[in-house]
This record gives C-alpha cells, sequence and structure tokens, in this order.
C-alpha cells in the first residue's frame, strides 16, 4: 500500500503518480488509455474514470475497492491534484494537463500555464498525441516535476 496521496505536496504527488505508472508500465502493455471507457462491454481497464492516471492510482491506495468506489476514489484524488496545484503555482492548470482525455485540452491546459516554450509544447508526446504510452506520461510528470520546481525557485521558495 502506497501513502496515501491527499496530504502530499505537489511535486509529491506528481512523484506519486510517476511511481505509479512505473508500476503499472510493467503490467500493462504500455499504452496509456487517456479516454472514457464506461460501457456495458468489460475492457483491460479497471477504472471507469476519465483518466487511467487517477484510476491507477486510486486502486493502488486501495485495491480492495469496489469498481464504483475506485471511480470515486479517482474522482477524490484528481480533485486533490487539482487543490494542491492551485496552492503550489495558482491555477489548476498543470494539474490538468497532466490528465484531461484529450491532448488537445491537455496542450492548451499546458500552454496557460506560461511554464513552458512553444518548443516544448510542440515537442512534449504526451500534449500532441491521443495515444500516449506509459512512458510519454512518465517523461511528462518529470518534466512537470521540474517546471513546479523552477517556478518555486524563482519566487524564493524552497523545493
Amino acid at each position: 500500500m502506497t501513502k496515501q496521496f491527499k496530504g502530499m505536496s505537489f511535486i509529491e504527488q506528481l512523484e506519486e503518480l510517476k511511481s505509479t505508472l512505473q508500476e503499472v508500465m510493467v503490467a500493462e502493455n504500455s499504452r496509456l488509455e487517456m479516454d472514457t471507457w464506461i460501457t456495458e462491454e468489460p475492457t483491460h481497464h479497471f477504472c471507469d474514470s476519465i483518466c487511467c492516471i487517477f484510476g491507477y492510482q486510486a486502486v493502488k491506495i486501495s485495491p480492495t475497492k469496489f469498481k464504483c468506489d475506485v471511480v470515486g476514489l479517482a474522482e477524490v484524488l484528481s480533485k486533490d491534484f487539482d487543490d494542491v496545484c492551485i496552492k503550489v503555482i495558482g491555477c489548476p492548470y498543470l494539474a490538468f494537463s497532466v490528465y484531461q482525455s484529450d491532448y488537445g485540452c491537455r496542450k492548451y491546459e499546458a500552454r496557460v500555464t506560461n511554464l513552458f516554450t512553444k518548443e516544448e509544447l510542440d515537442s512534449i508526446v504526451h500534449l500532441n498525441s491521443d495515444n500516449p504510452t506509459f512512458q510519454d506520461a512518465i517523461d511528462y510528470l518529470d518534466i512537470c516535476i521540474a517546471k513546479t520546481k523552477e517556478y518555486l525557485l524563482k519566487k524564493g521558495e524552497n523545493v
């Protein structure tokens, strides 16, 4: 069982999501399904939330919960992630750029943070693909960690 997600700093949450995806990447086929899968037909995914990142995190935190409980926990985790992001950088957009299901939305959210150059926005696979791999998401989480630390250092805060 992992340390509880709620109560972590934004950087700790980003690092925890990265760790979770690294663990899941070993079990899954290295494709991160960032879409809604609410359907009567069973799929290889188990969370039915809008984004696998928080579905996987919910299952990691509480693997014995029923499917409907996992969806609720994933929503709680994503809301806490948004709230902590607001406290750190003043807006939820960096958090949204991690887990929005549509790459256009992810890229827009990243752009409005003003933390990325145009070249970065155009070159980050997670922000430019509807089919990012786990590694693409992990790479993006690394970038978000670095951007958050850079932002905090510019503000004169400890990282």
